[in-house]
């Protein structure tokens, strides 16, 4: 049974917390220099690093995932049943149900109905004219579109999968198991201590998955 006792749904909520307490006074007045981190830097805000943490987490645990079972039929169901049904949801409800509260414009056109379908099939954003006006920030929505980004994340992590930089494995002249360059190794060369380690995946995957994102991101582009 996996242990579950840990604390992402804590990293989740002060995350959620974050976005929120960022984005409430620039949903007011488009002004974003109040924001208490860009009072600061200039640029970061706390709703960018939230979002950011929110792709790290959960590029952890997806790349966990492929790394633990990498059938690829089974990691696009699971990643399809994971982000569409709640998109969906959250994307008709905005338009039919939350929209025609805050726009004075027509909501329930058929040229409007199917610019959402369609919109909806690609991970879009939905659109309803006009919402919040005379609001600066005029989605009904907009958070959904986070949604799109990491779909597109589990497709890089499905092609990592494929190609065999996830899970892939060899064994040196001496016959000690090894990573392949790419994961078991830093980008100067060094080896990686978890290469020698008793394989038990549970314990491993995700230590591998921060290897293998360092790698990534050390690499010159």
């Amino acid at each position: 049974m996996v242990n579950r006792h840990n604390n992402f749904g804590t990293l989740r909520l002060l995350f959620a917390s974050l976005v929120i307490a960022s984005h409430t006074p620039e949903l007011l007045d488009g002004d974003r220099s109040r924001e208490l981190l860009t009072m600061l830097f200039g640029t970061l805000t706390f709703g960018g690093l939230a979002v950011n943490g929110f792709f790290l987490m959960s590029g952890y645990l997806i790349t966990k995932s492929m790394d633990s079972d990498p059938d690829l039929v089974k990691f696009a169901v699971n990643r399809v049943a994971r982000i569409v049904p709640g998109f969906f949801a959250a994307f008709w409800i905005s338009i039919l149900l939350v929209g025609p509260f805050v726009t004075m414009q027509p909501v329930y056109t058929g040229d409007l109905m199917i610019e959402n379908l369609l919109g909806s099939l690609i991970l879009r954003t939905p659109t309803v004219p006009g919402a919040f006006e005379p609001a600066p920030i005029h989605h009904v929505n907009g958070a959904l579109w986070t949604i799109a980004w990491e779909f597109l994340c589990y497709m890089a992590v499905a092609a990592l999968g494929v190609v065999g930089l996830l899970n892939r494995r060899f064994r040196s002249a001496d016959g000690r198991r090894r990573w392949p360059d790419c994961v078991g190794c830093y980008p100067d060369g060094s080896s990686d201590p978890l290469a020698d380690q008793h394989d038990d995946r549970e314990q491993l995957s995700v230590r591998r998955c921060l290897r293998l994102w360092r790698y990534i991101l050390s690499v010159p582009g």
